[in-house]
């Protein structure tokens, strides 16, 4: 019965998003000032001990545009990476998020929402991705917090040219949020590597 259910709620974070995403790069080579362009920061950390030789990282996160239905899948490969992407203007929904540690991969489904707002720099802030320590009901906390100045430096280094455009905050909402994480394929199939609440 525990393995139907585990079925089930895979199958279930699963549906909403089969199809095709658009791949993007946290750091696109070059913008312009004549496209839509969010940017922000995102950071993953465990809030506990854990005997995973690996610390986590984001593997990549996906936005919907909720008036077209078109997703874009950011591969950020990293436990601290700031993004800049060039989108279409409209309401978006960060939908779900990946972490891997080493050999394995967890993911979240998530519905934090923000708009994107033509001719200007829309500032997502730093999502904190707070990752419990493995067990059977694992849970990943995140946060948006917000740093103007912080932002407006990140742009300069990164996208000096963009400097000039005016800076508006989009911060997802709900600012805190908390769901499960659930591991998925490819799981390790070595003796060394636990399960559950052994992990």
């Amino acid at each position: 019965m525990k393995e139907i259910r585990s079925l089930m709620l895979a199958f279930g974070m699963v549906f909403p998003f089969l199809g095709c995403a658009t791949d993007m790069a946290p750091l696109p080579t070059s913008l312009s000032a004549d496209q839509t362009i969010v940017f922000g920061r995102v950071q993953a950390s465990l809030t506990g001990p854990t005997t995973r030789w690996y610390t986590p990282q984001v593997r990549f996160f996906e936005l919907m545009n909720l008036t077209t239905k078109e997703r874009f899948r950011v591969n950020i490969e990293s436990a601290d990476s700031p993004f800049f992407l060039a989108l279409p203007p409209g309401e978006y929904e960060l939908v779900r998020l990946q972490i891997n540690e080493g050999a394995f991969r967890s993911m979240a489904q998530l519905n934090s929402a923000f708009q994107v707002s033509k001719g200007e720099l829309n500032y997502l802030g730093k999502w904190e991705v707070n990752i419990h320590p493995p067990t059977y009901l694992r849970l990943i906390d995140l946060s948006v917090e917000t740093d103007l100045e912080d932002a407006k430096a990140e742009v300069l280094s990164h996208h000096p040219d963009l400097a000039g455009l005016p800076i508006t905050s989009q911060l997802p909402t709900p600012k805190n949020s908390e769901t499960r994480l659930v591991e998925i394929s490819p799981y390790p199939r070595v003796w060394w590597f636990c399960r559950h609440v052994t992990c």
